[in-house]
């Protein structure tokens, strides 16, 4: 919604199927890397800052998730500035004793304990300054409070912990 010239308030929102993997049927759906929803959340490879040889840091896709987005954004002359608020739900948890599908390493498996589907929630803020036509500059930071769908590891004796996330980042672009 164009609330003024410089304002703008945006809602946005989707669901990508995942799969339970009982069925023996592959049914997910992997959203290309490109369509980015957050600053952290479906950007990065979780698995590939933790074991930097298994995959690649942006090999990231959207799936097996419904989230949503609230922000706003302000345009001036020379300057942007955004914020944004993102909350994400998996679509398809582990449960004790059932077949289950890995949405990260794309393997079927049965549960020995429960996941929880709370993905987590992500604030936002972006700061952008264009110098010339050429040339500009930005700041992006994300914080993500993870969800304990992250922390499941299928050992009951020795469950995870999800560590939450934060963002900065600091680039610069030159068009030509």
């Amino acid at each position: 919604y164009k609330a003024s010239n410089a304002w703008t308030l945006l809602a946005a929102g989707g669901n990508v199927g995942g799969d339970s993997g009982a069925d023996g049927q592959f049914g997910a759906a992997y959203l290309h890397p490109n369509f980015q929803v957050a600053n952290i959340l479906f950007r990065y490879n979780p698995r590939a800052v933790m074991a930097p040889s298994e995959a690649h840091i942006f090999d990231s896709y959207v799936t097996n998730a419904t989230y949503a987005k609230l922000g706003a954004r302000y345009v001036g002359s020379r300057w942007t500035f955004g914020v944004a608020g993102i909350w994400a739900r998996a679509n398809e948890t582990a449960r004790r004793g059932e077949p289950a599908f890995n949405h990260a390493t794309n393997r079927a498996f049965t549960a020995l304990a429960d996941q929880d589907a709370d993905l987590g929630t992500e604030i936002d803020l972006n700061l952008d300054y264009v110098w010339n036509s050429e040339v500009s500059m930005g700041f992006a930071m994300g914080y993500l409070v993870a969800g304990d769908y992250h922390a499941f590891t299928n050992k009951p004796s020795a469950p995870g912990e999800a560590q939450n996330s934060m963002l900065l980042q600091i680039r610069t672009a030159i068009d030509f």
